[in-house]
């Protein structure tokens, strides 16, 4: 069972993504094992880019929204948010 899941949501964060999993690879050295989910909003950037070549060096699971998107901020939050919390129940359920 992993013990620790790192899960996140992201949209147009190119900028800050790298920086970001800095501080994961830090998480990371703290548990015997980790698992990264990341729900992804389509982005006017490279960001879905930058995840994918962060694959090689994560074991990322990359839950790309399919749903479209709202013009309210805080339901692709949620959207996103719920997304993530399934995927958590189908590991430990499956």
């Amino acid at each position: 069972m992993t013990s620790c899941i790192i899960c996140g949501c992201i949209k147009d964060g190119e900028q800050y993504i790298e920086k970001v999993f800095e501080n994961i690879k830090k998480i990371q050295e703290l548990f015997k094992e980790t698992k990264i989910i990341i729900a992804y909003d389509k982005s006017s950037d490279k960001t879905l880019e930058i995840l994918n070549s962060l694959l090689k060096d994560f074991d990322i699971d990359i839950l790309i929204n399919k749903v479209p998107l709202s013009s309210v901020r805080t339901i692709n939050i949620q959207n996103a948010r719920n997304a993530i919390l399934d995927k958590i129940n189908k590991l430990y359920n499956d």
